[in-house]
C-alpha cells in the first residue's frame, strides 16, 4: 500500500526546492545544486557532466495548466541563456535535458497535454523535456524515508536550506531590510571568509552585537560559497543542541558549510568541533556569528 504523504507540510517554494534538492541528492549523489536568489538561470540542481538539470516549481494551484504555462516561459529565457552572448551561456553549453520538478500529479490527459504542448517545444531546441510529478517524487520518498522523515512525518529538522533562509528574510521586515543593506566596510571579513572556504581551516567566528548584519554576512557567503562547488545549509541551533540524528535529510560526505547564526550555546560549538576532527562533518567547514563575547572559536 502506497505511502500517503501530507503535501501540506510543503508550503512556499523555498521549502519545496530544499526537498528537491535533498531529494535529487540522494538520487545521485554526484550533482551539484545551486542557491540563486532572484532568477535561477533555470537551474536548481545539474548533474555532474552538466548534461542534465533540473528546476523545481511548487504549485499551489493543482492544475497541469501551470506546470505548462511555467515550463513555456522557461523555454523562452533558455533560448536566450544558450545565445553565446549570454551571461549564463557557459551554465547551458552541455545542457541536453531539463526536467521540471512540480509537486503536481499527473493523469494520462496531463501527460499527454505536456508531451504535445513541452516536448515538442524542447525538442525544437534539441532539449529533452523530462517532468518529475508528485508519483516521482513520492517514489523517491518510499526510497529514501529518512528524507519523508523529515519533511512530512513532523521530525524536527537540524538544517535547513539557504533557500528557505531567504524566503524567510524576505517574509520578515526586519530581515527584508537585511537583505538590501550595504555591505561596506566588510570586504576584509569578506576576503578572510573567502580564504577560510578556499584553506585548510575547518571553523571560523563573525563577532559583533546584534544588528550590525552578521546574518546578511553569512547569507552572502553561502552564496559565494555555492558558487564554488559547497553544499551550503544553515544550521537550527535549538534543533541541534537536542536531536542526536543530526544527518537524516544531508550527505554528510559532500563538502558543506554550515553557517550557524546568533550561537548561543557554546557546547554545541564542542560537539561540532569534535565532529569537525574524527565525526561526519570532515568534509564540512562551519562559519559561526555570536553576540556574546564569552563564546570563543
Amino acid at each position: 500500500m502506497a505511502t500517503a504523504y501530507n503535501w501540506s507540510a510543503i508550503t512556499d517554494g523555498g521549502a519545496f526546492q530544499s526537498l528537491v534538492s535533498t531529494l535529487v541528492l540522494f538520487e545521485e549523489p554526484t550533482a551539484r545544486t545551486f542557491i540563486r536568489p532572484g532568477k535561477d538561470a533555470a537551474q536548481d540542481a545539474r548533474s555532474a557532466d552538466g548534461k542534465r538539470v533540473w528546476q523545481a516549481k511548487h504549485h499551489k494551484t493543482p492544475a497541469i495548466g501551470k506546470a505548462i504555462a511555467d515550463a513555456s516561459g522557461e523555454l523562452d529565457m533558455i533560448k536566450e541563456y544558450r545565445k553565446r552572448s549570454d551571461p549564463n551561456y557557459d551554465l547551458w553549453k552541455n545542457v541536453t535535458e531539463w526536467t521540471l520538478v512540480t509537486n503536481l500529479e499527473m493523469n494520462p490527459a496531463s501527460e499527454l497535454r505536456w508531451t504535445n504542448e513541452i516536448v515538442a517545444k524542447f525538442k525544437k531546441e534539441g532539449l529533452d523535456a523530462k517532468l518529475w510529478s508528485k508519483e516521482k517524487l513520492e517514489a523517491l520518498l518510499t526510497k529514501f524515508p529518512h528524507v519523508a522523515a523529515v519533511y512530512f512525518e513532523g521530525q524536527n529538522r537540524c538544517f535547513l536550506s539557504l533557500a528557505e533562509c531567504f524566503d524567510q528574510a524576505r517574509s520578515d521586515l526586519i530581515g527584508a531590510a537585511g537583505l538590501n543593506a550595504s555591505l561596506e566596510g566588510r570586504q576584509s571579513q569578506l576576503r578572510a571568509i573567502d580564504d577560510f572556504l578556499m584553506g585548510t581551516k575547518k571553523l571560523i567566528c563573525v563577532h559583533g552585537p546584534g544588528g550590525i548584519g552578521k546574518s546578511r554576512l553569512l547569507l552572502e557567503v553561502g552564496q559565494t560559497a555555492n558558487s564554488k562547488g559547497f553544499e551550503v545549509v544553515w544550521g537550527q541551533e535549538a534543533t541541534l543542541s537536542s536531536s542526536s540524528d543530526w544527518f537524516s535529510a544531508v550527505t554528510p560526505e559532500r563538502p558543506t558549510l554550515l553557517l550557524l547564526d546568533e550561537l548561543k550555546d557554546p557546547r554545541l560549538l564542542d560537539i561540532i568541533t569534535e565532529q569537525l576532527a574524527a565525526g561526519r562533518m570532515k568534509s564540512w567547514k562551519v562559519l559561526v556569528s555570536v553576540g556574546r563575547p564569552r563564546i570563543r572559536c
